[in-house]
């Protein structure tokens, strides 16, 4: 990560890391958590936000909706939340390793 970067993140409070998990992981992601929807619900789901039933609507929470605090109970979020690329970039831009919280 360039400086360029880091200094966007202090300025805005985000950044976009291209890349970081391949195309073939964020399928592998996206398949995951559409399975888990499709087997029901799990604790926290929709907190704060009304289930929405439309999936031809472009709102994202609509085609995926919210699971919350899977890294408490899905041992993959887990794996995906704690992978070394991630802690990486995000080490980097907090200045100290982050701490998993959602």
């Amino acid at each position: 990560m360039d400086r360029d970067a880091y200094l966007q993140y202090t300025a805005s409070g985000f950044h976009i890391e291209r890349a970081l998990f391949s195309a073939s992981e964020v399928a592998a992601m996206t398949r995951h958590y559409m399975a888990m929807r499709a087997k029901g619900t799990y604790p926290g789901d929709f907190t704060g936000v009304p289930p929405r039933s439309n999936p031809g609507t472009p709102d994202p929470l609509a085609q995926y909706p919210r699971l919350i605090n899977m890294h408490d109970w899905d041992m993959q979020t887990r794996g995906w939340m704690t992978d070394p690329r991630l802690i990486e970039i995000a080490t980097v831009l907090m200045g100290q390793r982050p701490r998993l919280i959602q």
